[in-house]
């Protein structure tokens, strides 16, 4: 459906699901290690991390996009979100870090 123009909305780990690589932040794991696993591969090349200042995400993001080999990565505020058209950002609400 996402495919044929049906918007898609993800908060939390919703937003984490939806690039290629789903990236489990250190803080919300058991062993406290990041987990890398497959997302829905609606967004290419990116990496999203979420509760950005909340929990401190600024050198995970920076791993995470390593790892992967992500060109871009989002760190997404609570109460912040970005909206993308045809895998590019169209605009954000609230506060996103953004590192290139």
């Amino acid at each position: 459906m996402y495919w044929e123009g049906i918007p898609v909305a993800g908060f939390s780990a919703g937003a984490l699901i939806c690039p290629e690589h789903c990236i489990i932040p250190p803080v919300d794991t058991p062993k406290k290690q990041h987990l890398f696993l497959n997302g829905l591969g609606l967004i290419s090349n990116c990496a999203i991390s979420v509760h950005f200042a909340k929990w401190n995400e600024k050198e995970n993001l920076i791993a995470a996009m390593k790892k992967t080999g992500a060109s871009i990565g989002y760190g997404i505020h609570d109460h912040a979100g970005i909206y993308f058209n045809n895998e590019r950002p169209g605009f954000t609400e609230g506060s996103i870090f953004k590192k290139e």
